[in-house]
């Protein structure tokens, strides 16, 4: 950390920054905080009223997540690169790009040091990212990063799920920095828990825990709202035969809470879907160069009956091999459990995945037909649910799991136009990816 002296401020759950704008937080007293992101109906003084709350949770997206619609979007495309003709012309643009965030954020209000917390989780995101890819794990990219640009640290894995430790403190005050932080968790930002055994699990229960936080917050404020003083004051000596029994009173306040969760799970979704969507639509500008080598046989020969029987797809290229199974033969309709039948499809492809080195992306897609319901909310939560199963799948197969990845793309990247069912059925796929270390 950079080792220029703190500002104090009267709220120690205050983001921090130095007068270079390079510190991120303020360590608090005794040690730092263990991550406990507090149930939303927990009261704090001062915070805004439910009526508020939900007017936030369904009025458009946040200005941060406006704001860092760009480079969230080169996420996706960086990391699907197996190569870039110029690192340096790229880091510059990426430089640029997230100067033009800092001054969009800055112009719709956001605080700085708000501003200043999301520079630091976006750079190292992207800084994550271009290492993961062949040609960003050395070279000039490795000796100076996006981080070190702006914050003066080669590494801020650690340091982002500190900031999220903090930003859990407070969940009304730092909302935005929440949300944009799930996104970043969605689109694959690992930190300190890449290549941990347990990482998965425990990124997949951060990202659940944020979630409960940001979106079901104005339903259980209203759930608090509606239940103050219900029953009124009973005379002495007189019982009211009238009044309805308990239960039917408790069944009807929980059927109008679920509906009003439900209803603000769409909206919520439905305010959503845009941000993912330009997640995909990068510039051109921006958008950076795939190796259209010679294929170099790697699956093929151990896959070489399910490719000639169809029951997979296989595309070898001299930087990668891509698998692409159907979604519809993995999956029940709706479902992401992986069907007891495909098994051993999956088992041969693990054999096959064992017996070349490099790391392993699954990637789940869908259709753009729209999913809600309380286990998938949208599209996305489904592809990267079924892409998580198939990861499963694979570890259970002898796949080590430090060389999975899972991600989860939607309906962003079809194949077809979904203008019929069979151009439905197949952009409904998972796709994964062996990523070979370079020679």
């Amino acid at each position: 950390m950079n080792s220029a002296s703190f500002a104090m401020a009267t709220d120690d759950r205050t983001l921090i920054h130095d007068d270079d704008d390079r510190t991120l937080l303020m360590p608090a007293p005794g040690g730092q905080p263990t991550l406990v992101m507090p149930r939303p109906a927990a009261s704090r003084v001062g915070r805004p009223s439910a009526g508020v709350e939900l007017q936030r949770l369904v009025a458009g997206i946040n200005p941060l997540l406006g704001a860092a619609s760009v480079l969230l979007a080169l996420v996706a495309q960086l990391r699907a690169t197996t190569s870039h003709a110029d690192p340096l012309a790229l880091r510059r643009q990426l430089l640029e790009r997230v100067a033009e965030f800092e001054a969009l954020a800055g112009a719709n209000g956001v605080p700085r040091p708000q501003v200043t917390a999301a520079r630091y989780l976006l750079c190292s995101f992207l800084d994550e990212t271009i290492a993961g890819t062949p040609w960003g794990a050395g070279g000039a990219w490795a000796e100076r990063n996006l981080l070190q640009e702006f914050h003066e640290e080669r590494w801020g894995g650690d340091k982002a799920f500190e900031l999220l430790e903090r930003l859990g403190e407070d969940p009304k005050i730092n909302a935005d920095l929440l949300e944009l932080f799930y996104v970043c968790l969605a689109l694959g930002f690992e930190g300190r828990y890449h290549g941990r055994p347990d990482g998965r699990a425990r990124l997949d229960a951060i990202a659940a825990r944020v979630l409960e936080v940001v979106r079901p917050a104005g339903a259980q404020h209203a759930s608090r709202t509606l239940a103050v003083q219900w029953q009124g004051v009973a005379t002495r000596g007189h019982r009211d035969r009238t009044a309805m029994p308990l239960w039917v009173l408790c069944s009807v306040a929980a059927g109008l809470l679920l509906g009003l969760f439900l209803w603000l799970n769409a909206r919520l979704d439905e305010q959503a879907r845009p941000v993912f969507r330009q997640i995909h639509a990068v510039p051109a500008a921006l958008r950076v160069e795939r190796t259209q080598a010679a294929a170099q046989p790697r699956l093929a020969p151990l896959l070489r009956d399910d490719v000639a029987q169809r029951r997979v797809e296989l595309r070898e290229e001299a930087l990668r091999s891509l698998l692409t199974l159907p979604a519809d033969t993995l999956f029940a309709a709706g479902s992401a459990r992986v069907l007891p039948a495909q098994q051993a499809l999956l088992a041969r492809i693990a054999q096959a995945l064992n017996a070349q080195p490099g790391q392993i992306v699954v990637i789940g897609h869908t259709d753009d037909a729209p999913v809600a319901s309380l286990q998938f909310p949208s599209n996305w939560h489904l592809s990267r649910e079924r892409a998580q199963a198939v990861m499963a799948a694979l570890v259970q197969h002898g796949v080590r799991s430090d060389r999975l990845r899972a991600e989860g793309r939607a309906e962003v990247e079809p194949l077809a136009p979904n203008a019929s069912p069979a151009q439905r059925a197949l952009n409904r796929r998972i796709e994964i990816e062996l990523r070979p270390p370079r020679p």
